[in-house]
């Protein structure tokens, strides 16, 4: 397996808390090495130029683009078995909602343990923290309320499709000659 290896520049190495940054190639194959070396040093190269920038506030669209992706691959993960996917649909609605109220104007804490959202909403907080720290995105508390946020809608659509079975899979196609 090839892969790379770079110091960090000394500015960027309290914020990552390390000083070398190693990224596989996913790749045995010395022909391949080449085009995803550099592909790899690209990304690395924008990553730090985004850490070097600082925190940055997400716009809702911006936030929709990067949880783009988390769509997809939801799909490749759920296609097989649809009841190994953590996601109720039927709580969607009331994701990212104000709890309901309990004795003492205290948060109903057997109606959110019995329910499930916040289960849901701890997951998108993950997603968030991974594709963070993935692209090197430095967002301030906004920014990772506006990214988790997005993530729950792409995983809904995806969820929703996998139910209702939209998903095609590429069949060959197959001509008949009616004679």
């Amino acid at each position: 397996m090839y892969y790379i290896r770079r110091a960090f520049p000394i500015r960027l190495q309290p914020l990552v808390g390390r000083s070398i940054e190693k990224l596989s190639l996913q790749t045995k194959d010395p022909e391949l090495v080449r085009p995803r070396f550099v592909h790899a040093m690209h990304e690395i190269e924008a990553r730090w130029a985004r850490l070097t920038a600082g925190p940055a506030v997400l716009s809702g669209r911006e936030a929709h683009e990067l949880a783009a992706t988390a769509h997809d691959r939801w799909i490749t993960e759920h296609r097989d078995n649809l009841s190994q996917s953590p996601w109720r649909t039927d709580l969607f609605a009331r994701v990212w909602q104000k709890r309901r109220l309990g004795l003492w104007r205290r948060p109903d804490v057997v109606y959110q343990v019995r329910s499930g959202e916040d289960e849901m909403e701890a997951w998108c907080l993950k997603q968030t923290d991974n594709l963070t720290a993935k692209k090197g995105l430095q967002t301030n508390d906004d920014g990772c309320g506006i990214l988790a946020k997005a993530f729950s809608p792409a995983i809904q659509r995806a969820s929703l499709k996998l139910g209702r079975g939209h998903i095609k899979l590429a069949a060959p196609r197959v001509w008949l000659r009616i004679l």
